[in-house]
């Protein structure tokens, strides 16, 4: 069948850290501290944060539904003894999402030919994020935003990729069946099985681009112009 529609991943896919997340991590612990007004020493908080993430990561690992951001740190400042644990926690996680989607930056190419493909397909942004209207001022900024007709946020929905309420919303909205879009996506876990298994055709756009490997993905691109090319073969 002809390809109508492409379903999108955000991070790893169409946005990056940059600066890494992994070397960012302690500096974005420590503002999401001062948010809620320096109420512990931070080896003490990241401790505790660290504590609430496993015990959140734990419940949840087997479900898919989306973490609860708030009540992690809610958790975190309970843990400390903090007073108004709610009201600090609600706080913490507004930086904490603020910070994150204040580092991504767009791959190259990808505003470009994003744009490009909108008028040759309907594109559904597909992604796994705990705040849909952080995610959506950070693709706002990189220039993503305007070329998805369909935006789904597992902040929003409720569950996260690999469930396939995710991606059969999407479809839903698109008003298509799964044999007529493609998932594209970096993860193989979150993106490309769970797509595979609805029906819809993948492409795996691996991160950082340059890994090695391969993925059980109908192709493989290491950038947005190798997209391009593959999606419209299918066309």
């Amino acid at each position: 069948m002809p390809l109508e529609a492409l379903l999108i991943d955000a991070f790893g896919t169409i946005l990056h850290a940059d600066p890494p997340w992994e070397g960012e991590r302690e500096r974005c612990l420590a503002a999401c501290l001062a948010a809620a007004g320096d109420v512990a020493p931070l080896p003490r908080f990241v401790e505790a944060y660290e504590a609430a993430r496993a015990r959140q990561h734990a419940a949840v690992s087997e479900s898919h539904r989306e973490f609860d951001f708030e009540a992690r740190f809610e958790d975190a400042f309970f843990a400390l003894g903090v007073a108004d644990a709610r009201i600090l926690g609600r706080k913490a996680a507004l930086a904490y999402m603020d910070f994150q989607a204040n580092l991504v930056r767009a791959f190259d190419g990808a505003p470009a030919v994003l744009d490009e493909l909108s008028k040759e397909f309907r594109l559904a942004l597909v992604s796994n994020y705990p705040d849909g209207p952080a995610l959506r001022g950070a693709m706002e900024r990189e220039k993503l935003l305007a070329p998805f007709e369909v935006v789904i946020v597992s902040g929003e929905h409720g569950w996260m990729k690999p469930h396939e309420t995710i991606f059969t919303e999407a479809l839903a909205k698109l008003g298509l069946p799964a044999s007529r879009a493609c998932m594209i996506g970096n993860d193989v876990e979150c993106d490309i099985l769970p797509a595979r298994k609805l029906g819809l055709r993948t492409v795996w756009t691996p991160y950082p681009r340059d890994a090695d490997g391969t993925a059980p993905a109908d192709a493989t691109a290491r950038s947005w112009r190798e997209v391009a090319r593959v999606v419209r073969a299918w066309r």
